[in-house]
Parts: structure tokens; sequence; C-alpha cells
């Protein structure tokens, strides 16, 4: 977007850009006061979570999915996330 100042009118383009400034602020709050979580998610927690956040991936092909979507989706941290596909 920054040769293209134009496609700053995508309606896609800024929802992504919001989603990413809203995870980078999220980052950097989760940073300075982590969250409590369980000790230990079960790895089959884990693949419930990855086979779900495929299904919806699947189900909204036709509009750019972000990391924050799949956690609002999911009712997770971006952290438990990130955690799922390791």
């Amino acid at each position: 977007f920054c040769e293209n100042p134009e496609n700053l009118h995508q309606p896609a383009v800024r929802k992504v850009l919001g989603d990413n400034l809203l995870m980078a602020m999220g980052a950097m709050l989760e940073e300075a006061q982590p969250m409590v979580t369980a000790e230990s998610i079960s790895h089959q927690s884990y693949r419930r979570l990855l086979s779900r956040a495929r299904e919806y991936v699947l189900e909204n092909m036709s509009e750019p999915v972000t990391v924050l979507d799949l956690c609002n989706q999911l009712h997770v941290s971006r952290r438990t996330l990130q955690n799922a596909f390791h």
C-alpha cells in the first residue's frame, strides 16, 4: 500500500491493516502483563482448535481471514492460536 496509497480505499486492505494494528497492540500488552492461561492444553485440544480454524478459513475463502478473525471466531487468544500451530 505504500507504493499505491489508493489501495487504502479497499475495504479488505483496511480490514487487514486494522487487524494487524490490533494484534500488534495486543502483543505489546501481553508482553507487559502476560495472560494467565492453563499450564498446558492437550494435543487433542490443539487438534480440535486447528480443525475449527481450517473449517473457518475454508468457509470464508472469498474474503481475507486475519489472525484476529480466527481468534474471535474460535474464542482464543493469539498466543493460544499460535501455540496450536507449533
